[in-house]
């Protein structure tokens, strides 16, 4: 047998501290530099970098490969940018090496879009994938060098000398009715994004720094946007794909349902224009010809075929009816099956793995029974067996394991999550579940008046994944504390309509979906109050303390510090939130697919501008590429 990893260097990149996608701020001079990074001095990240290194070994005159996966910690510099003016080149150098085909990319995946707005959703597969073509965000991040932040509508922006005011400059860009964007569109957007009375699943990070009301429009094309405070996450946070600009004239006044039940509602400046959709079997885009970036895209359409069955997804691409993966990345693909595919097709399709890019977590709703007592929400923290879910679930005897168990905060990013073995809940004795784990758990139960267990529903996703994680789970329980859960398994839509409603006692979240490496990410994701995943506004003082001084903290030592106070905090305070796994995310791409590069996030790049289709590309690695379509 011959294993043969991912050609995505980058997606095997696991960056584990705090900083890896944030522009830290220091002061510096006022000269313009021509590239958009601009480094005043070097301060030291760690990031872990991972290499393979391949032994060969001879079993019976078959060779082996074998990859060890090799974590090395290497310093990196990271740009400073205080009293700056950043400006980011329209035209990059690599586009001029694109190659435009007369085609229609056939994508294929489970993406059913029950959601278009995107500042309001909270879903990649039910919202982001189908908006994301249409729109740009004022910066985004670079799709060659994926940790950087570059402009989108944005041609430039200026840091003030004391980092809390950003000046950006737009291209000169058209919305999809050939009307211009303007400073009042970006404006409204910010006002919009912040506004207090709306749900912001996945932007409600903007909150943190920026009031609403207080952008100032200087010129049609320029925009000041003041912050709180000086921060560190602020653009990393709006180069997400969530953070995307919609024309004023379209959008404003439009009621929350009008903008996520219909596409036409929501005019963008994309590269690609919705043409024709179904919820549930395609999306057809077209190309935008009078799209302000020039050359782009390199394709006359995309079509997005939507398929429910994992199998049946995997066998259009290997009969070549569809060339790439709809996300591309996402935990739908598991790392057995894309590395098993790679081999089958002979390196014609191509396997990515982002690294512990997503999670799996339970939402205890606290404002119904038996969970609205904090001591049944220990106990069911306390006696999950994580390790048991990532061996059963995320483990093959042939290609090795694609999960971890689940902290509060993203792997590795915290350091007193880096060792977890001697803490309650997650402390194992020869491989089993430690015996005062359980016996404090049982302890509680009966103290909260449930000694003979209880019986509820739980809602959740009905992707394969995402169900057997739940069958694993509700065996454990029922198995050693007599608590029958009943699963409910639902479409992703639906599964979310649930879990902001609380229809049932408990939520499987089958997908955290990070949105940057950093672990305020999480406070973003599952603290803020008003959001999906926090729909009973759980929060205590001191957190929330914590969380704000995080926000205005620029050092990186400080905000290891806080983040370590934080993890302590909601381990003893028994929150909404149970972490379950952190789950590695893959893709398949046609080797002809040429430069899509894998992103730090599945949350980033999903404008589908950047990659071409090259007939005479090489085959990697030497293999055979078989194609019909050579």
């Amino acid at each position: 047998m011959r294993i043969r990893w991912a050609n995505y260097s980058k997606a095997l990149i696991l960056p584990t501290l705090v900083l890896a996608l944030i522009f830290a701020v220091a002061c510096g001079s006022s000269a313009v530099p021509q590239e958009p990074r601009v480094v005043e001095k070097e301060v030291i990240k760690e990031v872990e970098v991972v290499k393979e290194v391949i032994k060969e070994v001879e079993v019976e005159k078959e060779v082996i490969k074998e990859v060890i996966k090799e974590v090395i910690v290497t310093p990196t510099p990271m740009p400073l940018i205080k009293g700056k003016t950043v400006l980011t080149p329209l035209n990059p150098k690599w586009v001029a090496t694109g190659k435009y085909q007369p085609m229609v990319l056939e994508i294929v995946g489970r993406a059913r879009i029950g959601q278009w707005d995107v500042q309001h959703c909270a879903s990649l597969f039910s919202c982001m994938i189908g908006s994301g073509p249409m729109f740009n965000g004022l910066v985004t991040y670079n799709p060659v060098d994926t940790a950087e932040v570059t402009g989108d509508l944005a041609e430039s922006w200026e840091i003030s000398p004391d980092g809390a005011t950003y000046t950006f400059k737009l291209a000169d860009a058209n919305w999809h009715d050939g009307r211009p964007v303007t400073a009042e569109d970006i404006q409204f957007n910010f006002d919009r994004i912040t506004d207090p009375d709306e749900v912001r699943s996945r932007t409600s990070a903007l909150q943190t720094f920026y009031e609403r009301g207080t952008a100032k429009v200087i010129d049609d094309r320029t925009l000041e946007v003041p912050l709180k405070f000086p921060a560190a996450t602020f653009l990393p946070f709006l180069a997400v794909d969530y953070y995307v600009m919609y024309a004023k004239h379209a959008v404003d006044g439009l009621s929350q349902e009008d903008a996520n039940c219909c596409p036409e509602n929501l005019l963008g400046s994309g590269p690609w224009k919705l043409k024709n959709w179904d919820r549930g079997t395609i999306r057809e885009y077209e190309r935008n010809t009078d799209y302000f970036k020039p050359d782009r895209p390199f394709f006359d359409g995309l079509n997005f075929n939507v398929i429910r069955d994992v199998n049946r997804i995997y066998a259009a691409l290997q009969v070549e009816q569809a060339y790439i993966t709809d996300g591309p990345w996402a935990s739908t693909y598991r790392g057995e099956d894309i590395f098993r595919i790679q081999e089958e097709t002979e390196g014609r399709l191509r396997a990515g793995l982002l690294r512990g890019g997503s999670g799996t977590a339970w939402v205890l709703h606290q404002n119904q029974p038996p969970f609205d007592d904090a001591r049944v929400r220990r106990a069911f923290f306390l006696g999950l067996d994580r390790q048991n879910i990532v061996d059963i679930v995320y483990c093959t005897d042939e290609y090795g394991c694609f999960a971890s168990q689940g902290t509060y905060f993203p792997v590795g990013t915290v350091p007193n999550e880096l060792d977890m073995a001697d803490v309650p809940g997650y402390r194992y004795v020869d491989g089993v579940k430690d015996p005062r784990d359980m016996a404090e758990a049982k302890r509680l139960l009966a103290e909260a008046g449930y000694p003979d267990g209880f019986e509820i529903d739980m809602n959740t996703g009905n992707s394969a994944t995402s169900v057997k994680v739940a069958e694993v789970a509700s065996e454990q329980m029922r198995r050693d504390f007599n608590i029958d859960m009943t699963l409910k398994p639902v479409d992703t839509a639906t599964y979310h309509v649930h879990t902001r409603e609380g229809t049932s006692p408990i939520t499987l979240i089958g997908g955290i979906g990070l949105l940057i490496r950093d672990p305020a990410d999480v406070l973003n994701q599952i603290f803020a109050l008003g959001i999906e995943k926090n729909p009973d506004d759980w929060t205590n003082p001191e957190f929330e303390k914590l969380a704000l001084a995080q926000a205005q903290a620029l050092k990186m030592d400080e905000r290891k510090s806080l983040f370590n106070d934080m993890a302590n905090n909601l381990r003893a305070d028994n929150p909404h939130w149970v972490p379950n796994t952190w789950v590695d995310q893959g893709a398949l791409m046609d080797y002809r697919i040429t430069n899509f590069h894998a992103p730090t996030s599945i949350q980033h790049l999903h404008k589908w501008e950047h990659f071409w289709w090259d007939p005479d590309a090489v085959c990697p690695d030497g293999n055979a590429c078989t194609s019909k379509t050579k």
